[in-house]
Formats: structure tokens, sequence, C-alpha cells
């Protein structure tokens, strides 16, 4: 099936450009996660998926989905996107956000360095990155869905932040920074639910929810 048409504007915002995305993908049936496996013959756990990596942001960002065994997951959650923005040569993990078993959004969780092996940036690089991505030119609807999502949770993005730098603070205790970022003990630094439907309803109507 091909994808219906988007009614936003390129400057329109990220509200607007994710609610978009979303009705688009209700008519065909789908969601994020079917999107980026549609291709796909088989979901293995534990691999990564697509290869390579997903770019989008006019390449400045890419990511990939997995899940873990059954023991080491919620179970709640079918899987997650990884997601990276480019500094420099290198690449650095923002966070992961993890899918419920339909395919929605259910959490974003900020992880140890150690989990991805990328470079190490700090809060405001990283919201900095947030804020150059365009949702209206991405080139097709997983990939605005997730600029879009990015940006409509930028504000709770810095606060995740903000917790993970404090809880990396708080585990120094005589240790050297790169030992608690390196610390296979420590998976989640900080993490927060997702609700969606309550986030559009704000921004959509204006109302606090």
């Amino acid at each position: 099936m091909q994808p219906v048409a988007m009614h936003c504007r390129v400057e329109d915002p990220p509200a607007a450009q994710l609610f978009d995305c979303i009705q688009n993908m209700g008519v065909q049936r789908s969601n994020p996660v079917l999107e980026l496996l549609r291709d796909q013959p088989t979901f293995v756990q534990g691999k990564k998926y697509p290869q390579p990596a997903l770019a989008f942001g006019q390449g400045s960002w890419r990511c990939y989905y997995h899940s873990h065994s059954m023991a080491d997951a919620d179970v709640r959650e079918h899987g997650h996107f990884h997601l990276f923005t480019r500094r420099g040569q290198g690449w650095a993990h923002l966070a992961a956000l993890a899918m419920d078993q339909e395919g929605q959004p259910l959490r974003w969780v900020m992880t140890n360095r150690w989990v991805t092996d990328g470079d190490w940036r700090d809060r405001n690089s990283l919201l900095a990155s947030i804020d150059a991505l365009v949702p209206g030119e991405e080139p097709d609807v997983l990939r605005r869905w997730l600029a879009s999502l990015l940006q409509l949770y930028q504000p709770e993005l810095g606060d995740l932040l903000d917790a993970r730098d404090a809880r990396i603070a708080g585990l120094l205790q005589g240790r050297s920074r790169d030992e608690v970022l390196d610390d296979r003990t420590r998976y989640e630094l900080a993490s927060m639910p997702i609700d969606l439907t309550a986030k559009l309803t704000s921004q959509l109507t204006g109302k606090n929810s």
C-alpha cells in the first residue's frame, strides 16, 4: 500500500507534524515499528534493524530498533529505538525510545555510555541537534515521525539529560567519570513514561494535560 498524502506544511509545529504521521499510519493500519520492519521477513531478538541504521535529519541522525530477551525486558515492551546524532566523525547516543506491543511509545530511557559505546555529549549539544531537525522535510512517514517526536519531547529530554548527569555525579564517589560510564551494572541512568495522547491533546488544543 502507498502512504496517504501528508497534509502538514514544513513550517507546522512538531505536534501537528506528529499527528499527521499518526493519521497516515492509522489509515494504513500501520505504526512506527511496522514501518521499520516492513521489509523484514522475520524479527529476531537482539538483532538490530535495519542494517545499516536508518538515517534521517539530512544524515545527522540515525537509529536502529531491537529487543532484548523477555527475561531482560519490561513485559509491556516490544523493543526500542536507539537514537544517535552525529558529532564530527563519531556518533553520540541521545536516548532509547521503548515501544509497547502495539507499536506505540512507552517511555524514554537514558542509557549508560557502555550500552551503545558511542561518543558522550553534553546536554546543550544534544538539544541543539534536536533543534536542527526539520520534520516536514523528511522523505517518509517514519522519519518524519521520529523527527517530530524528538522535537515535541525536547523539554522532557532536557530534563532527562539533567537527571542523567545528576545520576552520574551521584555515582562518582571516588570513581572516575569513565569508570561510572563504563560500569556494566548500571544500564539505565534516567527514564520517563510517555503519554503521547495527553501530550498531543495539550499541544493541539492549548489545554494543560
